[in-house]
């Protein structure tokens, strides 16, 4: 446990009272043609005495004790000693405890912290309005496959389709058709190999390879193994996970084995079915 500020507990609630999200940042007129900047918002309760701001550039505005400044990184530990991190705990998620801090709601471990704009970094980028944050995909499809009456969108999804009861080959079909839903049929698209933050064996289907690559850190590497239309990579992918026994894209390094001895037979058997149109 940490305490993250000594401020008595009325004056915290005070601040938890005003606060929020939504007016940490305010624009303000920085020069004398009107030009409209962000500056972040440092309650006075939070200043350090002994520091004088208004000698300043990126600090223009002293109102009611009220802190407007920009370049938070710099100027936000310069005022107050916190960190961007702490900044966010109390005003934002209105904690003064680290032992508070928003955990991963599958695996327990602590969220990584983004920046003031995202937050603690949930796999998708940090949600106010979602049930749970996650520091995975990974995570995140375990959690909401065994709590489906949390998410009942999730729920009305699998009960309509009856995936909870479904054979592995019907499962791979509801996946590969559901790819197919995205888009026609022949969209460029490309079917990847992964090493997941959490240091899992991954492979899977794509039509935005980029977008994959950067999607918030959630592989540590990736890369692109078949570049082909959508109907090839699906049905690669549905191949592969037929010879494997497994619908799931996330099998772990002790099978890579048989991925790798797989992956040609369903590569083949894909390419005599639905071969390059040249």
């Amino acid at each position: 446990m940490k305490i993250i500020t000594r401020l008595k507990d009325e004056e915290l609630l005070k601040l938890y009272e005003t606060y929020n999200f939504d007016n940490l940042m305010i624009q303000y007129e920085s020069d004398s043609q009107g030009t409209l900047q962000w500056y972040y918002v440092i309650p006075p309760e939070l200043v350090l005495e002994d520091n004088y701001y208004s000698d300043y550039n990126h600090v223009n505005k002293l109102d009611g004790g009220i802190v407007y400044c920009r370049c938070a990184g710099k100027f936000i530990k310069l005022f107050t000693g916190l960190t961007i991190q702490e900044y966010f705990d109390i005003l934002v998620l209105h904690i003064n405890d680290t032992d508070d801090r928003p955990r991963c709601a599958n695996c327990g471990k602590f969220l990584e912290f983004k920046n003031i704009s995202c937050g603690y970094g949930s796999h998708h980028g940090w949600d106010f309005d979602s049930i749970h944050n996650f520091c995975s995909q990974k995570c995140n499809t375990t959690y909401t496959a065994c709590h489906e009456d949390e998410y009942p969108a999730i729920k009305l999804r699998n009960e309509d389709s009856n995936l909870k009861y479904l054979s592995t080959l019907d499962k791979l079909t509801a996946k590969c058709n559901s790819f197919y839903a995205h888009g026609n049929n022949d969209d460029p698209s490309e079917f990847y190999i992964a090493n997941s933050r959490e240091d899992i064996f991954k492979y899977g289907v794509t039509d935005n390879i980029q977008n994959r690559d950067t999607w918030h850190g959630d592989y540590k590497n990736i890369k692109s193994i078949f570049k082909g239309t959508r109907q090839q990579v699906a049905e690669l992918e549905f191949n592969l996970g037929v010879l494997l026994d497994t619908p799931t894209e996330y099998i772990g390094w002790d099978r890579v084995f048989d991925f790798i001895r797989c992956y040609p037979i369903a590569l083949n058997k894909m390419l005599s079915e639905f071969p390059d149109q040249k």
